[in-house]
């Protein structure tokens, strides 16, 4: 899987994991929704922060990873997950490849 799918995953599961829990997820939570490693998501969450599609307040709370208004623009809508992320936004990963 390309890390622009990747990073697409993450967005659909902290949208999903955030509805059906009612908070947050943490990494680990992350990483059980979408078969990756909790290092893998630490990373994926990271680059989705620099650029603009993640709040990560982790200093501040335990459980604090949301979407950005970019973030959720990037999944078609505030509630979407409907698996699909618009070109544009995650459009850095296709050119490095």
């Amino acid at each position: 899987m390309k890390k622009e799918e990747r990073k697409a995953r993450v967005l659909e599961a902290v949208v999903t994991l955030t509805e059906r829990d009612g908070y947050p997820p943490s990494y680990r939570d992350l990483g059980e929704e979408i078969g990756l490693a909790h290092s893998a998501v630490f990373n994926l969450v990271e680059e989705l922060r620099r650029d603009g599609l993640i709040n990560d307040r982790k200093a501040l709370h335990s459980r604090a990873i949301t979407l950005t208004a970019a973030g959720q623009s990037a999944l078609g809508g505030e509630h979407s997950t409907n698996g699909k992320v618009a070109g544009t936004v995650l459009s850095s990963d296709r050119a490095a490849g």
